[in-house]
């Protein structure tokens, strides 16, 4: 055999092998699509009730200020000892990762004593960033109504401490209850993050 027919016998192999590629990464893509999972969707557990109360900084916050934004909420009070601290210092590592992706964090004080400017110190203490992140205080019945009936978590009251979850609550663009996580658990927390992730990536 002599080489011109050499050279056309090879270059007819690579046209094969290059035609023979193609359809398997084609058919690679085709099995791929049908197999990829579809988007993750989260249920839709109830509404968050109107609310109306008063920051850090002595102004009023509300719904109205949290339209369009996802954001995590929680229940604590200043002068607690033993919950709350565990609480602020896990939100704010929870805030930390997601500083500049557009999430927002609440925390209602159960304690109508908190004043703004002790929820500023606490906030400061835990080294929260208050641009992303209000602390409410309000009327005792409000926040515990909205506690109970609005974020359906148990709380009440014994003498001077204010008995509640430790649970995170993460609410949509329309105000709407998504999810619910345990503060103390790592699992819990890895699913919030990338529940949060669902959220945003959410149309309105």
């Amino acid at each position: 055999m002599n080489s011109d027919a050499m050279e056309r016998k090879l270059n007819e192999r690579l046209r094969n092998l290059t035609i023979w590629f193609s359809v398997l990464l084609i058919v690679a893509l085709i099995v791929a699509f049908i197999l990829e999972p579809s988007p993750v969707s989260l249920e839709v557990l109830g509404d968050v009730p109107a609310f109306s109360m008063v920051d850090s900084t002595g102004k009023k916050f509300g719904n109205d200020d949290l339209k369009g934004k996802v954001w995590v909420a929680d229940f604590m009070y200043v002068h607690c000892t033993t919950q709350c601290p565990l609480m602020t210092h896990a939100m704010e590592k929870v805030q930390e990762k997601w500083k500049g992706k557009g999430i927002h964090f609440v925390s209602f004080t159960m304690d109508p004593s908190d004043t703004p400017k002790e929820l500023a110190q606490y906030a400061k203490d835990f080294g929260a960033d208050t641009s992303t992140w209000s602390f409410l205080t309000g009327k005792s019945e409000d926040v515990t109504r909205l506690a109970k009936d609005g974020f359906k978590l148990a709380t009440s009251q014994e003498n001077s401490d204010f008995i509640h979850s430790i649970r995170f609550t993460l609410v949509d663009k329309k105000g709407r209850i998504r999810g619910y996580y345990n503060s103390d658990d790592e699992d819990s927390l890895r699913k919030l993050n990338k529940d949060l992730w669902v959220l945003l990536a959410e149309r309105t």
